[in-house]
């Protein structure tokens, strides 16, 4: 993350902001050894124990016009990328682009994945604010409580792999996983030559539009969520490509999903500004059941059936989907097939970029940092697609982003993709202006054993 810095910033202070981060977030202070038999057992190491001027750089960019300033951004991203040693307990680095006592500088934070995700930029950020105000007005840095421990979540992770309530689902997941899913490409991923440096990546964004209603009242009609409706249109697109390019006629589809992991495992336990990496991955059977294709459109009234199908399908997930993880990787009396889907999906939430600068927010236009995946790691997935909303002065807009194998996947097969999803997004929040879309689903009446027949039926007859 690059972020601004107040135009008095001084490196005591910064230092000080800093420290008071990684004393207060145990994860910022994590050491990857190894066990007895090689397996990796993280450490945290007590507060005081890595010092934020070890962590922290500062170079003078005074003089620098914007092209220059770029090029070394990008200079310092990758050294600052090489320090990085998790083995010794360096998970962050942070350099401070010092642009003079009149003018707001920069700041790039670079932590490991290991320690950090989105969630915990934002809570991050935040408590970089706040340590700061506090320091800027003579007072020791107080920040807000944290949550249940990294450790504690970890422990507890393992403890749930074991219960008979978690080792039940096994069944489920195994029977998810035998979903047909024939290949996409005449060749499968090669390890060894398809990594994240052969990936390609297209992205496109829909307009305020049509993001407003996606966001607002698609979701609300079908009391639904916004991942409800993006993966039953990702699904449609999905299913109607696939008809085009093999003869694969299943309406089924099997789609990676990722989460940000933190629904409360117990009663007691709240994540919530626990700072570390959650994310959960799970395989997901999604089918939005038939749906015709007229004049490059889906049948609206199809895609109304789609949204109640998908919805149910997620909620049987128990969980939020967290239980496949477990007995997958820490339970090893469970037998689940080692099968990966060609697909990921992944909705990053929402963001906001400031449009004058600010303390500690993003630049409105900050530079590209260069990809912090090693380029040699190998690429899960066929096609990702990654999508985010970006609030801007002038409304939301949905970012989708596919990331693809172009020897595998022509960049004009992700083209028609794209278009079958925007096109799908887009039917959707033109027909939820109609009388009469939407409704209820069995998952919403949890006191009632209604099918979804009789739930249309009901609401048909109260609208009349």
């Amino acid at each position: 993350m690059i972020v601004h810095t107040p135009a008095d910033a001084d490196p005591d202070r910064l230092a000080a902001a800093l420290q008071a981060l990684l004393d207060h977030h145990d994860a910022l202070r994590m050491r990857l050894g190894h066990g007895p038999h090689g397996e990796w057992q993280p450490e945290i190491t007590p507060a005081g124990t890595v010092l934020a001027t070890g962590c922290l750089t500062r170079t003078d960019i005074t003089t620098l016009d914007p092209t220059q300033l770029d090029d070394l951004i990008t200079t310092h991203t990758t050294a600052a990328q090489q320090r990085l040693d998790p083995t010794a307990g360096i998970m962050t680095q942070v350099v401070w682009f010092d642009a003079g006592r009149d003018r707001p500088g920069l700041l790039l934070l670079l932590l490991h994945h290991l320690v950090v995700d989105g969630v915990s930029w934002r809570l991050l950020l935040t408590d970089l604010a706040t340590a700061w105000n506090h320091l800027t007005t003579g007072h020791t840095p107080q920040l807000p409580a944290t949550g249940t421990s990294y450790r504690r979540w970890a422990h507890l992770q393992t403890e749930q792999a074991h219960t008979p309530a978690r080792t039940a689902e096994t069944a489920l997941w195994a029977d998810i996983l035998n979903t047909p899913d024939p290949p996409l490409t005449d060749h499968p991923l090669d390890p060894h030559q398809h990594t994240h440096a052969t990936t390609a990546h297209h992205t496109t964004t829909l307009p305020t539009e049509h993001t407003t209603p996606l966001l607002t009242t698609v979701p609300a009609a079908y009391h639904a969520t916004i991942e409800d409706i993006l993966l039953t249109a990702f699904a449609t697109a999905l299913t109607e490509w696939r008809h085009q390019h093999t003869p694969h006629h299943h309406t089924a589809v099997l789609i990676d999903v990722e989460n940000h992991g933190r629904h409360p495992l117990t009663p007691t336990t709240d994540p919530t500004r626990t700072i570390g990496w959650f994310t959960t991955l799970h395989p997901t059977r999604i089918d939005p059941g038939p749906i015709t294709w007229h004049h490059h459109q889906p049948t609206p009234t199809h895609l109304d059936t789609a949204v109640k199908r998908v919805k149910e399908q997620l909620r049987a997930l128990p969980d939020h989907g967290i239980g496949y993880g477990q007995l997958r990787y820490l339970n090893p009396h469970t037998t689940l097939p080692r099968t990966t889907p060609q697909i990921a999906f992944n909705y990053l939430g929402r963001y906001t970029t400031p449009t004058t600068p600010t303390p500690w927010t993003p630049p409105p236009h900050h530079p590209t940092l260069q990809s912090a995946t090693n380029p040699t790691t190998p690429t899960p997935h066929l096609i990702t697609l990654n999508a985010l909303t970006h609030q801007t002065p002038t409304g939301p807009q949905l970012i989708t982003t596919w990331t693809y194998q172009p020897t595998l996947t022509p960049h004009h097969h992700i083209h028609t993709l794209n278009t079958l999803w925007t096109t799908t997004l887009t039917t959707l929040t033109t027909h939820t202006t109609q009388p009469g879309t939407g409704g209820h689903t069995p998952s919403d009446l949890a006191l009632v054993d209604l099918s979804q027949d009789e739930i249309d039926e009901l609401e048909t007859e109260w609208r009349n």
